[in-house]
């Protein structure tokens, strides 16, 4: 069992985590591209006050300050924060703090937690704080990547890896605790007090994203397509959009 980080450590190895966004390689580009993509299909869901968990590729933030003039952004990484404030200036509100300590002042409409809850320590712990952030009729979109993506199960019948949820070397450069499966991703917002509206995934990662780094942008967006028709089962990574659980 990993040991527990204190905050320091923790906020130490999110600068760490901050390098494979501020100098990412061909395989970290191909991830952007996708993210994008996946940004575009979901802004339809994203109102009112936002706030984003975590900066990442700013595949999110240009998105809603387009559409809304205004973002909110929690990260306890101020490499990113700093790139973030002098990009957009007073488009975006900056909170400098972890998602366990994130106690904010006002509430928000629609929070984005996209590709955060894999690297938490307590993922439930931090579900439950972000619904003391959420307005009472909000929802949040919570997007991870997925265990059982079609990649994870070619890994498993050659012989890689001996089940789809173990954790590979780009799992440990991006600083990944675990990968869900989508009954445990619902489990978790669940258990957390969440209901789940709406679900699917996005992308079909065939083989891993260095091999997919040199695709043309074209092959991607096709690629993408497809995944539209295919189920959410196969998907490299998946969705769920919830609201409150009434009491």
């Amino acid at each position: 069992m990993n040991q527990k980080l204190s905050n320091t450590e923790e906020i130490e190895s999110l600068e760490k985590i901050a390098l494979q966004y501020t100098e990412p390689d061909k395989g970290r580009d191909m991830d952007k591209k996708t993210l994008e993509m996946t940004a575009e299909k979901v802004m339809k869901w994203i109102n009112g006050e936002v706030l984003e968990m975590g900066v990442g590729d700013d595949a999110w933030t240009s998105r809603i300050v387009a559409k809304l003039g205004h973002t909110n952004i929690v990260d306890a990484s101020k490499t990113l924060l700093d790139i973030t404030k002098n990009k957009y200036g007073n488009a975006v509100t900056i909170y400098d703090s972890l998602f366990e300590t994130f106690v904010p002042d006002k509430k928000f409409d629609t929070i984005v937690a996209s590709f955060v809850l894999e690297h938490v320590e307590d993922p439930v712990a931090v579900l439950k704080n972000s619904i003391d952030w959420l307005a009472d009729d909000g929802r949040i979109i919570a997007i991870v990547p997925h265990a059982n993506s079609l990649h994870r199960r070619v890994a498993v019948i050659m012989g890689l890896c001996e089940k789809t949820s173990d954790l590979g070397p780009t799992d440990a450069r991006m600083g990944h605790r675990r990968v869900y499966d989508i009954s445990g991703f619902e489990n978790d917002l669940q258990a957390a007090g969440y209901e789940i509206e709406y679900k699917r995934g996005f992308f079909l990662k065939m083989v891993p994203q260095s091999m997919m780094a040199n695709l043309s942008t074209e092959v991607i967006e096709g690629i993408m397509a497809l995944s539209d028709e295919m189920p959410m089962e196969y998907a490299s990574s998946i969705m769920l959009v919830c609201k409150k659980l009434k009491k």
